[in-house]
């Protein structure tokens, strides 16, 4: 959920208020990093409140671990060297 990937794409406002959209999208995004941007003073502005928390109170968010199994062979992992809650696809079958 880093400010620079969250911006201009959850959201767009409409009648003065931020709203989702993609209305009909479901969003995973990792528990703790969202309780870490949810409680964080952002210096770019109000980005949580514009960008994330209308997705989230639309009730479109699915807050997972950072290890999450997607289904069908495909599942989330934190990838090396990044933080524990940055994520990678990972594939146990072949991803075309």
């Amino acid at each position: 959920m880093c400010p620079d990937r969250t911006v201009g794409w959850n959201t767009r406002k409409v009648d003065g208020r931020w709203r989702p959209t993609f209305e009909r999208a479901h969003y995973l995004m990792v528990a703790e990093e969202f309780a870490y941007w949810r409680a964080a003073d952002d210096a770019f502005g109000d980005v949580f409140q514009e960008s994330v928390a209308p997705v989230f109170d639309a009730g479109l968010v699915d807050l997972i671990e950072s290890n999450h199994d997607v289904g069908d062979g495909i599942r989330l992992e934190p990838p090396v060297f990044k933080s524990a809650s940055s994520q990678r696809p990972a594939c146990s079958r072949p991803c075309y």
